[in-house]
């Protein structure tokens, strides 16, 4: 049984010169087989099959026009008219369809009655919009740390893509998109997609908010014996870092960061950075505890074959306070002042005291005197304390059948203390190597304290991410590569040379327009080596030129133009005499739309504080009648 479904098409064309909407109306007819046979008229040619259907698509489409009628003529039109014997195109060969049509079929042979006309219609629709930055794709609002360079696509050929920065809905008069948006501040981007012929594309819409990222401290969190140098970095140039030493929530009324400050007593530093046009970043804290080293006692615990003479050392100017009876040391001790001895049995427990330091840990060494047993030798080492070149690397030997074990932080070796050796040491930096040597029946080796101070040249850093005397139209980020174990990098960005006290580099920092040209010196520092060279880079953040919305230079009666700039927030300044424009002459645009009825050559330019100029852009629009 044949059943017809009346379907109101209703396709909406608007022309990107802005000519008015053109609405089309058509009642197209659907013809569908049931699951019950159709009644054949056999004195008629069968109707024609379009594959596929009509519906609404999203790229062009390929028809193809067939009839079960064995030698049947079939022709068609597209332009809303009926086909007939003499009417139409007679189908030959597959065909596309790229902008809306109502297609007509009919089918034909003598001497049988023709077919039904059958009808399909097909409108396009322009695929959805895509928001990406660095390669990353959008799909929702997003917190952006630093300048973005948002690139607005779509995958329909052909397509012409209009946005607006101000909340409003996007149109063939909005700003056209040409090249990545350069944001900076919270802003709401919508987006469509236009092409000829076809439906607008859904609206994109979202939110972009600008939240400066916290500060970088260095040295990190931690415990430190003596005073430190704090350095507060920024992770993105021109951001201003407020600090508190005593626990408050710093705000831009807190001290400002100018540059690097002592600690020497147990602080908690909370900092935020502030940067105009961003929101405040969060709280950033450290702690830095100041403690006083844990007293080391020499020799420390161990089988002997005669008494000691222990020393106790700990931070430079605290006061250890030392028992000999295995009970816990306090203020009311004995103060350390000269070597103790210690005979068979003797447990020492020491502990440091310093002012403004928080107190030591209970060091404890017990010894264990036997004159019958045999001392081992002392380890030795395959190269003597002194100065090196670069890194070096340490071979231990001992009698035949001993274990050494060694230290590396100061600290005395012993059962329960240091690292079982096993293959040679690594020393890449100045470094206090102390080992012992011990067996099963034997007394304990003396001490072996060699010092090794690695001097060297700090190799060149190098800047991986950035060309010299680079153009900038957005945001880019300094990446460095520091080829030298535990060499610290620091930077600066306003040509001056940096030193120990300069910001330092711990992950990419976003380089954004304060200044229309940032020059970048880069250095890296490792204790008693030799800096390295200062690498150098020059950028340079230029705004590109503006463009105009439509592109065509020719039009009938009246023109209707908009200029933009990929960089928000620059000012357009244009003329429409032919004249240069500059700072000093010409229109500050607005956003509205330029009405133009005669021919008119439109020469703009844009400005934006901490942006070189842009170049200026000319076009003429003809007046073609």
């Amino acid at each position: 049984m044949k059943i017809f479904y009346y379907i109101l098409l209703i396709i909406s064309a608007l022309i990107i010169s802005c000519s008015p909407q053109v609405i089309i109306e058509e009642e197209i007819v659907y013809e569908t087989i049931t699951g019950q046979s159709e009644i054949i008229d056999p004195d008629q040619v069968k109707k024609p099959l379009i594959s596929p259907l009509g519906g609404v698509f999203f790229n062009e489409q390929e028809i193809e026009l067939t009839c079960e009628t064995e030698g049947a003529i079939i022709r068609y039109t597209i332009d809303g008219t009926n086909p007939s014997r003499t009417e139409g195109v007679i189908y030959s060969t597959r065909f596309r369809v790229n902008i809306f049509k109502i297609l007509k079929v009919i089918a034909y042979k003598d001497p049988l009655k023709d077919s039904n006309i059958v009808r399909s219609a097909y409108s396009f629709k322009v695929g959805g919009i895509n928001y990406t930055a660095d390669g990353n794709d959008i799909n929702s609002d997003l917190i952006c740390y630093s300048d973005l360079s948002l690139d607005i696509s779509n995958a329909t050929d052909g397509s012409v893509i209009y946005y607006t920065t101000d909340g409003s809905m996007p149109s063939s008069t909005s700003n056209m998109y040409t090249t990545p948006l350069t944001l900076s501040n919270d802003i709401t981007i919508r987006s469509i997609a236009y092409k000829y012929g076809w439906s607008y594309s859904e609206t994109k819409t979202t939110r972009f908010t600008f939240v400066t990222e916290p500060p970088l401290f260095y040295p990190v969190s931690g415990n430190y014996d003596s005073t430190i140098d704090l350095v507060l970095s920024p992770a993105i140039s021109g951001a201003d870092i407020y600090y508190t030493l005593n626990g408050d929530v710093p705000d831009t009324s807190s001290d400002k960061y100018t540059g690097a400050f002592s600690i020497n007593k147990t602080t908690r530093v909370k900092a935020i950075a502030c940067k105009s046009g961003m929101q405040n970043s969060v709280v950033a804290e450290a702690t830095y505890t100041f403690k006083t080293i844990t007293p080391i006692i020499t020799p420390s615990t161990g089988v002997y074959n005669s008494n000691q003479m222990v020393s106790i050392t700990s931070s430079p100017d605290a006061l250890i306070y030392y028992t000999i009876n295995d009970t816990t040391p306090d203020i009311n001790s004995t103060i350390y002042t000269a070597p103790i001895p210690a005979v068979n049995g003797t447990i020492i427990r020491a502990v440091g005291y310093k002012t403004g330091f928080e107190t030591s840990s209970i060091n404890k060494a017990s010894y264990a005197i036997n004159s019958n047993l045999t001392q081992l030798s002392t380890p030795v080492a395959d190269k003597a304390t002194g100065s090196y070149l670069n890194e070096v690397t340490i071979d231990l030997t001992s009698d035949a059948g001993s274990f050494i074990k060694y230290t590396l932080d100061g600290t005395t070796p012993s059962l329960d203390n240091g690292l079982m050796y096993e293959n040679p040491i690594l020393i890449n930096k100045t470094t206090q190597l102390k080992a012992i040597s011990y067996m099963e029946g034997s007394a304990f080796s003396e001490l072996l304290s060699n010092n090794y101070v690695i001097t060297g040249t700090v190799l060149n850093p190098e800047i991986i991410s950035l060309e010299d005397n680079q153009i900038c139209s957005g945001a880019v980020k300094l990446e460095i590569d520091n080829p030298t174990s535990e060499a610290i990098t620091r930077y600066t960005i306003n040509g001056a040379e940096p030193t120990e006290t300069d910001f330092v580099y711990n992950g990419p920092v976003s380089l954004v327009s304060g200044t229309s040209t940032l020059i970048i010196q880069v250095k890296s520092f490792k204790p008693g080596w030799t800096p390295s060279g200062t690498i150098t880079r020059t950028i340079t953040f230029k705004l590109p030129d503006p463009n105009f919305n439509p592109q065509d230079v020719k039009f009938n009666k009246v023109a209707n133009v908009i200029i933009s700039q990929a960089v928000l927030g620059a000012e357009i300044k244009y003329t429409v005499d032919g004249t240069e424009p500059s700072s000093s002459h010409g229109l500050v645009y607005n956003g509205e739309i330029l009405i133009l009825d005669k021919t008119t050559t439109i020469k703009a330019f844009s400005s934006k504080s901490g942006w070189e100029n842009s170049n200026i852009s000319t076009v003429t629009y003809t007046l073609t009648q």
